[in-house]
Formats: C-alpha cells, structure tokens, sequence
C-alpha cells in the first residue's frame, strides 16, 4: 500500500528522506513498523499535500485579516 517515489541519502549524516505515496498516514507507520526501520534510524512522517490539493484548501480558508 505504499508507493515509494524516491529515497535520498544526506551524506555522511546517514539520513535517508523518502518520497512516499500512500492512502493515508497510517499504511505509511504501518510501513514503517513492519520494515524495522525504526529500529535503527530516526523516522519522522510528516504528511504533505500536492500544490493542486493545497491551493484548493486555500481557496476553502476564510481570511484571518
């Protein structure tokens, strides 16, 4: 259920950042618990939207000022 986009590694920091698409936030733990990977690296999920689902959130917000 998770759709890997890509994975990029920072040098010699060792840490990996990942792409990932996926239904929701929680296949993406799911993935995450069932492949170890925090077992031996820092995972942190932020979930995103796409600059089309974003802009249509936006036009939805009343203005605060």
């Amino acid at each position: 259920g998770v759709n890997i986009v890509t994975l990029r590694i920072f040098g010699p920091e060792h840490i990996i950042v990942a792409v990932v698409e996926a239904d929701d936030i929680d296949t993406v733990r799911d993935f995450v618990f069932q492949s170890r990977l925090m077992q031996w690296n820092t995972v942190k999920i932020n979930a995103t939207y796409s600059m089309e689902e974003a802009l249509g959130l936006i036009d939805q917000a009343e203005p605060i000022f």
